[in-house]
């Protein structure tokens, strides 16, 4: 099956992610459809992210990327800690 490199989308590491868009743990876990106890598991080190989830985040990227209203609905002045 022919894929069409238009539609592809590198995942995109929680650092990254929370380094370019900063927004609270339950934020983010609410946007990924996860509870907020994998999130912070995955910021602390302790498990990471399915593949699944790192292409959503890098999905997320882009969306905001497109879009700096939506983004700002979600970005806080609280940064949340990445290890």
């Amino acid at each position: 099956m022919e894929q069409n490199s238009d539609f592809v989308v590198k995942a995109l590491s929680l650092q990254d992610f929370l380094s370019n868009h900063p927004m609270r743990h339950e934020d983010l876990a609410r946007l990924l459809g996860v509870c907020v106890d994998a999130v912070n598991s995955w910021s602390c080190g302790r498990r990471n992210p399915r593949p699944q989830i790192l292409t959503h985040l890098a999905t997320l990227d882009e969306r905001f990327k497109e879009n700096p209203p939506l983004r700002e609905k979600f970005i806080k002045s609280v940064l949340c800690t990445v290890s």
